[in-house]
């Protein structure tokens, strides 16, 4: 409208009232040089005459009251905004992956989108992923936008930089931090380490191709790690060093071969189950404990609220300067965000397992999944888990689980024959030799 009154497209205009024609100093300002050019300015609700010193003079002075009262009024949503950000509260509108639950709520993770975020994290921390790469990947998982589309590269920024995923409140115009009172999607380690590549301070490699046992079988002789080849269809893992000639296989014939020797591993399935029961005991036993240090936890973390919102006080008072308040501000937060981690797997009331047991338990559904011909990128994900050299010797391969598995299987064998001093009779004693 300005532009057009310089231009002398229109005389004038006219207004409800002069306070909703101006919000500040320089908004007057303008008017003033406008009626100076001769353009024509009427109030409908106002009798002031702008060509008159008197009728200026009375519209200085209202224009000064509606200056003030913005100035005020933003003031005012500025402390009550500051006071929902201090309560753990975000005043704005949910960032994808979170539902908006009313004001005086914390957000809700969103039952479809949440998880894709959190897999897109999870993708990116790989480092195997670029921009162009992580959108198609997450287009064929169904995040896009909501027309269909792939996310935008600068969307994808956006998420990646945000840390209301992993539950602190950044207002990025102060770079002001607070705690939030949402749940969290990922955990603060995952963030960091997608900002570590998101920066170059972790270099991605690139990967021309990504075979299924790519850096997990080596050769039996010089204990290099086998380069697998697509020939006529079919994936090899061949050993290329001086010496090694004929050392080959198929990627069909490691598969196969992990599922007839997974059936070695088929009696250890029984003692997962008790394991399994053993475990659930346990847990109940300590159910009381797990109540004390969630409500030890939530003392701290109310702690850590108060001193914030000292915190936040001495600043609004000029008592610490900025860079102060940062510092400080972010260490709260920090620590916060990392109790309330802890509050959050308190909360699922599971007991620490060790490698062993975890090993024994993950094998019962390791078994299924590959006798029931799992894909090749799912044997992958159980060979990282249960197995711990994939070597091969000539065309045979050779398969060496993580402990305890060999022992456990040789203990229940012996269980079924004559009594040996060095074997155990019952799950109840293996379990005390293994220290499950």
């Amino acid at each position: 409208m300005v532009g057009l009154l310089r231009r002398g497209k229109a005389s004038g205009f006219i207004c409800h009232k002069l306070d909703r024609s101006v919000r500040n100093i320089y908004d007057w300002s303008e008017l003033n040089r406008l009626v100076d050019q001769g353009a024509q300015i009427h109030f409908a609700h106002e009798s002031l005459d702008l060509d008159s010193l008197s009728g200026k003079l009375s519209a200085d002075i209202q224009a000064a009251i509606a200056a003030h009262y913005s100035r005020n009024l933003r003031d005012e949503v500025r402390k009550g905004m500051i006071g929902r950000l201090k309560q753990g509260y975000l005043p704005f509108t949910a960032p994808r992956g979170y539902l908006n639950c009313g004001a005086g709520k914390p957000k809700e993770i969103d039952p479809v989108v949440g998880p894709l975020i959190r897999k897109l994290f999870e993708l990116y921390a790989t480092g195997d992923y670029g921009f162009q790469q992580l959108r198609e990947e997450m287009a064929k998982h169904g995040l896009t936008t909501s027309n269909g589309k792939m996310l935008a590269l600068d969307t994808l920024t956006i998420i990646l930089n945000n840390t209301f995923y992993y539950g602190v409140i950044t207002v990025k115009r102060t770079g002001e931090s607070y705690v939030g009172n949402h749940t969290p999607l990922i955990t603060r380690a995952l963030f960091m380490r997608c900002q570590d590549i998101l920066h170059k301070r972790i270099r991605r490699r690139s990967m021309r191709f990504d075979h299924t046992f790519r850096r997990r079988i080596r050769c039996g002789t010089c204990e290099r790690h086998l380069i697998g080849e697509t020939q006529k269809g079919h994936i090899y893992y061949r050993c290329h060093s001086f010496g090694c000639k004929g050392v080959s296989l198929r990627e069909e014939t490691v598969i196969e071969a992990l599922r007839q020797e997974m059936c070695r591993l088929a009696p250890v399935t029984q003692f997962s189950d008790f394991l399994c029961a053993r475990l659930a005991e346990r847990k109940a036993a300590t159910t009381l404990d797990l109540a004390a240090r969630r409500k030890q936890l939530t003392m701290q973390i109310d702690a850590i609220n108060s001193r914030q919102g000292a915190l936040v006080d001495m600043h609004l008072d000029g008592i610490i300067d900025k860079e102060t308040f940062k510092a400080k501000a972010q260490s709260l937060v920090d620590r916060a965000a990392d109790l309330r981690r802890l509050l959050s797997e308190a909360g699922l009331a599971t007991l620490p397992m060790s490698d062993p047991a975890r090993v024994i338990v993950e094998l019962k559904d390791t078994l299924e999944m590959l006798r029931n011909c799992a894909t090749a990128r799912e044997a992958r994900l159980y060979v990282d888990r249960i197995v711990s050299n994939l070597s091969v010797q000539g065309k045979k391969p050779y398969i060496t689980y993580v402990s305890p598995l060999p022992f456990v299987v040789e203990q229940i064998k012996k269980a079924s024959g004559g009594g040996e001093r060095d074997q155990t009779r019952t799950f109840e004693e293996l379990c005390r030799v293994l220290d499950l």
